[in-house]
């Protein structure tokens, strides 16, 4: 079983990077993440890293549709959505 979690964030680089090392701390290892970036800038630190896909999408406005385009890449069997300020 794969699950997913998609992550939409805007501007907010510091904390979503505390969520990435929360989640790479836990048990479950069978995962991907989905980052769907609204921000003005692009971040490029998450290119390389095997887990993640990272999407730089600034035209998308809302948080439902980052949503949408997160689902729309996601392979898992189950799909969870994570704010970018959320530590577990």
């Amino acid at each position: 079983m794969l699950l997913s979690i998609v992550i939409p964030t805007k501007n907010r680089k510091v904390s979503l990077n505390r969520l990435l090392g929360s989640i790479f701390e836990q048990t479950i290892k069978n995962y991907e993440i989905i980052i769907v970036d609204q921000s003005d800038e692009k971040i490029n630190d998450y290119k390389d890293i095997k887990k993640i896909k990272y999407f730089y999408e600034p035209d998308i406005k809302s948080l439902t549709d980052a949503k949408n385009f997160g689902i729309k890449y996601s392979a898992g069997e189950y799909i969870g959505f994570f704010d970018d300020d959320l530590l577990l």
